[in-house]
């Protein structure tokens, strides 16, 4: 049994190797605030990479609302204003909240970018967030690119406002070569005490031609305030530069010891059909896990990759996880299906399934939870996305997995509405929740789009409305391109969304808002049958 053990926890050390992934740290969105926020655009935003696509509209500001079920109605909460940069891409955006108790806005957070020249490529990254002691902005996230799409600083520090001090945090420093391979990577922790950066450990890697030929990754030794090493991977290709066999060794009195290797067999393609991983004795190899993959007759994609453990009892390879893939004609996925063996009645059950449609969406996604031990589904989530004939996102339906029935239940679900037929601004998005006979609305959020160069394009180059801004009460409002024969409706909106002037008006016409508003920001929609034609922003003094 002892044996048993010892060679199970050989085997989990060995199935995480030594690579140049970011080791530890999870580098999502820090704030779990935040994160929240951004999850209810991430059909229309592109958080991880920050980079939006220049078109002739900018989508310049958000406003969240909440259901509120006692009066049944919509509460504002959070309002995002963007800043777009000269080359067309995001330069910072801000939010604020609306304190429900002084019934004033609050700020809460601040996102700052660079880019390298026109090309859109992030060159800076900043997070910040409100501290109201201080009333001041605090950095707490920080990423840094020597060049385009090479990291060389990454940083994320916890602000604790009660102590006004940095109460955790972590960086990461990374250095290239000529070749733009990462040659070494310095991990350091944050010394709460002193605000100084600590080191922690180090990662070095050597290439060549055939590609990462080895990795040495040291530690941090305080007492002595030099690098020790640790652990070391030497890699080995063939003529053909395929990699052939990984060799994992340990740092023990001075010398590097054997821990693991793992063997690969490739096929014409390059690609691995088989790797074997076995741990070194001391006097020799004993298998512990391999993966086989097998591939479509181009040996390009991957059909089904089958993991197996080596049973210490029986002296047999067991299955132990599997992954299936079918494609499309085009080389699209279609699906990838991920089994894990239940041991105790000796059948594959699934854990993770994604399916596609031909364009690339993702159509249908869940994951279950599994115990390693009595195979049961601890939890599960699924999501069902629908899609139009534009491969424009429309709708999604999240589930939960019901453990004592074995069914998927309704959750949430997020539905976005489009300004017309055929182009992608995103006006609204409703998020609603299942209360078990009905969707109950839960939040909704309203998107505003302007010209970044003030000119309508489709105006053959005017505006369809013109008027000062600032202006004064009383002063007209043209619009001189609204066709003469048809009707209008005006209408005006506060910044909190509710509206505070309408009225029917004749093409080819001009008008004076023909009530008493307070100063302040508004926003001017003119529709003809119901259909937006045109949106400006209207400041009064």
């Amino acid at each position: 049994m002892k044996k048993s053990f010892y060679l199970f926890s050989l085997w989990m050390v060995f199935l995480v190797p030594v690579t140049l992934a970011k080791s530890g740290h999870d580098r999502s969105d820090p704030s779990p605030a935040k994160q929240k926020i951004h999850h209810r655009q991430h059909h229309t935003d592109i958080q991880n990479s920050l980079k939006f696509i220049t078109s002739e509209k900018w989508n310049d500001s958000l406003q969240w609302y909440n259901w509120n079920a006692l009066h049944s109605g919509w509460d504002i909460d959070v309002r995002e204003s963007r800043i777009r940069s000269a080359s067309g891409y995001l330069a910072s955006r801000s939010y604020i909240k609306l304190d429900t108790l002084t019934h004033t806005w609050v700020n809460m957070w601040l996102d700052e970018m660079e880019y390298f020249g026109t090309s859109g490529d992030l060159q800076k990254l900043s997070y910040k967030t409100w501290d109201v002691s201080s009333a001041s902005w605090i950095l707490y996230y920080y990423e840094h690119f020597a060049s385009p799409g090479h990291e060389d600083e990454y940083y994320y520090k916890d602000w604790n406002p009660v102590t006004q001090k940095y109460s955790y945090g972590y960086r990461y420093t990374y250095q290239y070569d000529l070749s733009n391979n990462l040659t070494e990577e310095i991990e350091y922790d944050l010394d709460t005490i002193t605000s100084l950066w600590v080191n922690y450990s180090k990662t070095s890697s050597t290439f060549s031609s055939a590609g990462l030929v080895e990795q040495i990754t040291s530690v941090w030794d305080t007492a002595t305030s030099i690098w020790k090493n640790s652990q070391r991977t030497v890699y080995t290709y063939d003529a053909g530069n395929f990699l052939t066999e990984k060799t994992g060794y340990v740092w023990i009195s001075n010398n590097w010891d054997l821990s693991h290797h793992s063997l690969f067999t490739n096929n014409p393609s390059g690609l691995p059909t088989l790797q074997l991983d076995e741990y070194w004795t001391g006097t020799n190899w004993f298998s512990t896990y391999k993966i086989m993959t097998t591939y479509d007759v181009a040996g390009i994609h991957a059909l089904i990759r089958l993991e197996q453990l080596y049973n210490t009892f029986t002296l047999t390879w067991t299955d132990s996880r599997k992954e299936t893939n079918t494609y499309f004609g085009n080389g699209l996925p279609s699906s990838v299906l991920s089994e894990l063996m239940n041991t105790v009645s000796s059948e594959w059950i699934s854990w993770k399934f994604d399916e596609y449609d031909e364009s690339g969406n993702t159509i249908d996604s869940y994951f279950k939870s599994i115990d390693t031990y009595t195979f049961d589904v601890l939890y599960g989530s699924r999501y069902l996305d629908t899609y139009d004939v534009n491969s424009r996102f429309l709708q999604e339906i999240k589930q939960n997995f019901d453990t004592a029935t074995g069914l998927w239940v309704d959750y949430s679900m997020m539905q976005d509405t489009y300004e017309d037929p055929v182009n992608t601004y995103v006006t609204e998005e409703l998020g609603t929740l299942w209360d078990g006979s009905s969707w109950v609305n839960d939040y909704k959020d309203i998107f505003f789009w302007s010209y970044p160069s003030g000119i309508d394009p489709h105006q053959g180059g005017e505006r369809l409305c013109f008027h000062e801004n600032p202006m004064t009460p009383g002063k007209p409002i043209n619009c001189p391109f609204l066709e003469p024969l048809k009707e209008y409706r005006f209408d005006l909106f506060s910044m909190k969304g509710e509206s505070v002037f309408s009225e029917t008006i004749t093409g080819n016409s001009s008008f004076v808002i023909s009530r008493s508003l307070a100063a302040g920001n508004y926003l001017l929609r003119i529709t003809e049958k119901g259909k937006t034609v045109y949106r400006d922003k209207v400041v009064i003094l």
